[in-house]
């Protein structure tokens, strides 16, 4: 049985099932794992690496934005300074958007399985970024900017003050994927924080 279904505008769409957690909750072990649970399906891998599956074999997809995505996201991880962070990370997390378009488009899998949600790390970062602004309704008002929406003519102002990404974003008509079925892994503090000191010491 195909996991994937047609919109209602006969686009197809893959069955989107994402793992989160914070840094250390075992997101990333958990994500490969699945991965090869997931081989003798047709499915999509997008995490700090990306995967298609084809004959029960994970292939590298020959996507024009991979490497860039790949090359922002290994260089994320070794900035310190906030600012640059922020850009490189949002950056990827857009061309991560995109090759989940591309991959659905060109190779129609049963499945896409991430490692995180873009929507939802946007949505984190915000709250964590502008504090001031962030409300229950600014946060609803987002997701339909990011998802189907255009930002009314009225409000572009307060966007552009207060959060240029999301104009951004919003402008190019870049639309953010939900996903169908989240698993959100729960972890202790002080096992969280042992996991991240650990793999900075092999770094």
């Amino acid at each position: 049985m195909n996991m994937g279904y047609s919109d209602r505008r006969g686009v197809y769409n893959s069955l989107r099932i994402a793992i989160i957690g914070v840094d250390g909750s075992g997101k990333s072990s958990c994500f490969k794992g699945v991965l090869k649970k997931l081989s003798k399906k047709r499915f999509g891998g997008i995490g700090d690496e990306v995967f298609i599956s084809e004959k029960g074999k994970l292939l590298k997809p020959k996507i024009k934005y991979l490497k860039i995505k790949t090359f922002l996201g290994k260089r994320a991880k070794n900035i310190k300074n906030r600012t640059l962070y922020k850009i490189l990370k949002f950056t990827e997390l857009i061309l991560r958007v995109k090759l989940h378009d591309e991959i659905e488009k060109q190779y129609k899998p049963e499945i896409i399985l991430t490692d995180g949600v873009p929507l939802i790390n946007t949505l984190g970062w915000g709250n964590f970024y502008y504090p001031d602004i962030s409300s229950e309704t600014i946060c609803r008002d987002v997701i339909k900017y990011l998802t189907k929406i255009k930002i009314p003519l009225s409000w572009k102002g307060f966007y552009l003050k207060h959060s240029p990404e999301i104009l951004f974003v919003n402008m190019l008509g870049i639309k953010f994927q939900k996903p169908d079925i989240v698993f959100f892994l729960k972890v202790a503090p002080d096992v969280a924080v042992n996991r991240v000191v650990k793999r900075g010491k092999k770094r």
